[in-house]
């Protein structure tokens, strides 16, 4: 009996279709949603990568707005309840060249819409600076990539 229950569970969830495709991971950003649009690689897991954005008119709780500024990308944001930087959100900026003083407002524009999916974000910055960002239950990836001959 047992083997059978393990086999038509393990047939179940193989023959499972995938459904992230359709997923709208930017329904609820704008308006006052505070829905975060970044990687969430599955419920409860210790990373929530994504951009921390600021526009000067709202507060961008989740940490996002579909407008504004990146100041930087970190791993810990919240959907709806909060988690915004003013919060102690520790953030990394890529820097195209030398930083004379690391005070000064490194903030970027985005150059294109972010994009993302299921366990992936992409957000491109001006002077060329893309940001992918990808996680895992246990740990994120950012992979910045600068203009050629950075």
């Amino acid at each position: 009996m047992v083997i059978w229950a393990a086999r038509a569970i393990a047939q179940a969830s193989s023959s499972a279709s995938d459904y992230t495709p359709y997923v709208n991971l930017f329904l609820g950003t704008e308006n006052g949603g505070n829905m975060f649009p970044g990687v969430v690689p599955q419920p409860y897991s210790m990373v929530k990568l994504g951009p921390d954005v600021e526009n000067g008119e709202t507060d961008a709780y989740s940490g996002y707005l579909p407008t504004g500024s990146v100041w930087g990308f970190s791993m810990m944001h919240e959907s709806g309840t909060g988690g915004a930087p003013n919060y102690g959100v520790v953030s990394q900026q890529p820097v195209e060249g030398k930083m004379s003083n690391p005070l000064v407002d490194l903030s970027m524009e985005r150059t294109k819409n972010d994009t993302a999916s299921v366990g992936y974000y992409r957000s491109s910055l001006t002077g060329g600076i893309d940001v992918e960002l990808a996680g895992s239950v246990h740990a994120g990836l950012y992979q910045y990539t600068f203009p050629s001959g950075m």
